[in-house]
Order: C-alpha cells, then structure tokens, then sequence
C-alpha cells in the first residue's frame, strides 16, 4: 500500500472516529436525563385509544377537575371527545 493511501484511510478513519464521538456525546447528553424523568414520573390514567383514534389535543379544565382529549378519526369518521374526571381517569 501506497503512503498516500495510508494517509487517506487514516483521516477517512479518524473523521469517522470523530462523528461518532459526537453522536455518542450528543446521545447522553440528550437521552440521558429522559430516564430520571421517567423514574419520577407517575401514570395518572391510560389515554383512551379507540379503533382508528388518533389523539392530538390534551387540555386540563380546572373549574370542572376534567382532562379533555381530542383527536381525529383516521378512517375519516365522526371523532370524539373524551372528558375523563381527573380523580380517577373514568
């Protein structure tokens, strides 16, 4: 092998080596944390997935202690809107 060719598989593997540090680095830093977040989190309810119900909106009412939910139907139906009372998730 040519010295040039060494050179070139030199760099191609220390660039390699270099974005893979830095995907590495850049998936602690971003996923590391999600773990604690999880560990301190609590399930309040299970959200409602019906046949074909995609959910997209998520609101709390205060004055009447209700989770709203709301979505779309992905087979172009009717889509309901579910209120589940914040004490127990019915």
């Amino acid at each position: 092998m040519t010295k040039s060719k060494k050179i070139i598989i030199s760099a191609v593997s220390i660039f390699l080596g270099l974005i893979l540090l830095v995907y590495a680095v850049a998936a602690i830093y971003f996923c590391g944390g999600q773990s604690k977040f999880y560990k301190s989190s609590k399930k309040e309810f299970e959200i409602p997935l019906e046949d074909n119900f995609v959910p997209q909106g998520f609101h709390y009412d205060d004055i009447n202690n209700l989770y709203i939910i709301s979505g779309y139907n992905s087979k172009g139906q009717a889509s309901p809107i579910f209120l589940l009372n914040a004490d127990n998730g019915e």
